[in-house]
């Protein structure tokens, strides 16, 4: 039993765990602490976040040029695969315009150009396509005609510039 005003010792327990002691709190310092140590973490989470999406943005802005090139490289080897004739550029000299004569090709002849920052194509007296595209302006674009030499047949030189980056290759006619 228990006396009057008293409360049993279950509830007396009971009591002290529901209620918490100044043991059990955090202190204004703690709080600063973690408060602090939240906020480091979160800067240098935001950050490697940040980067992530940069680097992401520059890589598919530098795959999708390399799209471009590739598709601007394969319609010149298209034009000049099966080439009779080199029109422009003469032997031995560069110019930013490319004439081929194509064998068995009705629409003769295949010119590319470079005009305001377009590659373009026309084939015989047929009106000019635009091949690259707006959100990649060709920088530059140089066509050498190198003659024959010893063995090797006549090539062109193609050396093409966009977005500062330079790319280029040598294709060779088959005759």
């Amino acid at each position: 039993m228990t006396r009057s005003g008293s409360l049993p010792r279950v509830t007396k327990t009971i009591m002290r765990n529901l209620i918490p002691s100044s043991r059990q709190a955090f202190t204004l310092i703690e709080i600063i602490v973690y408060g602090g140590l939240v906020a480091v973490f979160g800067v240098f989470v935001i950050g490697t976040v940040s980067k992530i999406i940069e680097g992401n943005a520059f890589l598919s802005d530098r795959v999708a040029v390399e799209e471009e090139v590739n598709f601007l490289m394969r319609k010149i080897v298209w034009a000049t695969s099966g080439a009779t004739a080199i029109n422009t550029p003469s032997v031995g000299s560069s110019g930013s315009e490319l004439s081929v004569t194509k064998a068995g090709f009705a629409a003769n002849p295949i010119v590319f150009e470079l005009e305001s920052g377009s590659l373009r194509l026309s084939r015989g007296v047929g009106e000019e396509v635009p091949l690259s595209s707006a959100r990649f302006p060709v920088d530059a674009m140089t066509f050498t005609h190198q003659p024959a030499n010893g063995g090797e047949p006549e090539a062109i030189t193609v050396d093409l510039t966009i977005k500062n980056r330079s790319y280029g290759t040598t294709i060779y006619l088959r005759k």
